[in-house]
């Protein structure tokens, strides 16, 4: 189980759905105090992302994938993280540190280049970093309430916390993160005169660069930043819980033939809590099918006509 969660890169390139929608979610830590164990820390730990290892043919490149991971240094980046830990007090850059560190004993954790996964230390420190920002919203957020959606010992307690997962993603939206954005740097203080000329500065500079440059338009929907990152992890949550649905112990280990009324009985769950919602959609094109199916099979039974 913890293979299949942790291993995003590895086992997506294989078709198994996991609980992010991709590296690109990975947490980010400014080193805005230029403080040396950070600096280190950031020396061996390594930040993942597919575009880095696909072919041109779109397959992954496993072995380049390997190589790169061996370069860093789990340990020591974790020991850097943590001593730099021991002066930092923002709470934001406290849940971002945790975050990563979770990352690399889950995220970016593989056997094969001398970093197991670590599914209890990775628990640890997911649960540091929202110890720390229990109410804002990012990147470090975001990954720590992913891990522990998955994190649940059976299958029926898994299902229910990511539906929770998933009715807190709907629950953000631009007000939302407005009010309740995660920082990843502490505000600059100026005093009010410098602050003035600064933004009249500021202010000539975007007006000039309008003037010479035409901003193309933006396509109809997209949506950038932090809440397009949300929407984007709202829809992979979705298609995660359709398959979640079935459950991920085959009730025979020899066919691996799933509970279908398990399924069903989900999916009704989801079309009924999530309603007007794309995982509500998706639920009923599924329970369609099975209806379908069954439809099918009893017109083709021997004794129906």
């Amino acid at each position: 189980m913890c293979e299949r969660i942790c291993r995003r890169v590895l086992l997506v390139s294989a078709g198994i759905i996991l609980y992010l929608a991709s590296t690109s979610a990975s947490v980010i830590v400014v080193n805005y105090d230029n403080h040396p164990d950070l600096e280190k820390a950031k020396l061996y730990d390594l930040t993942v992302e597919n575009e880095k290892f696909m072919r041109a043919d779109g397959s992954f490149d496993h072995e380049l994938y390997k190589s790169y991971l061996a370069g860093g240094n789990r340990e020591l980046a974790e020991k850097h993280y943590l001593a730099y830990l021991q002066d930092v007090t923002d709470s934001f850059q406290r849940a971002a540190v945790y975050a990563r560190l979770g990352d690399l004993f889950c995220g970016i954790a593989d056997p094969r280049v001398g970093t197991p996964i670590d599914r209890n230390k990775a628990r640890m420190y997911y649960r540091k970093a929202l110890e720390a920002e229990p109410e804002r919203i990012g990147s470090a957020t975001l990954q720590a309430r992913g891990f522990f959606a998955t994190d649940a010992n059976t299958d029926e307690e898994r299902f229910a916390a990511y539906m929770d997962y998933y009715q807190w993603l709907l629950s953000i939206d631009e007000k939302t993160l407005k009010e309740k954005a995660l920082p990843n740097r502490p505000p600059r203080v100026l005093p009010a005169p410098e602050l003035d000329e600064r933004s009249k500065k500021l202010r000539a500079q975007f007006e000039a660069r309008f003037e010479t440059q035409k901003r193309p338009p933006r396509p109809q929907g997209s949506e950038g930043g932090m809440l397009g990152f949300v929407k984007d992890q709202s829809e992979t949550t979705a298609r995660n819980l359709i398959r979640e649905a079935q459950g991920r112990v085959a009730l025979d280990p020899q066919t691996r033939r799933w509970s279908q009324a398990r399924a069903v009985r989900h999916w009704v769950m989801l079309a009924e809590r999530f309603p007007g919602t794309s995982v509500a959609e998706r639920a009923k094109a599924e329970l369609a099918r099975v209806a379908s199916a069954v439809a099918v099979a009893a017109l083709s039974a021997p004794n129906y006509w």
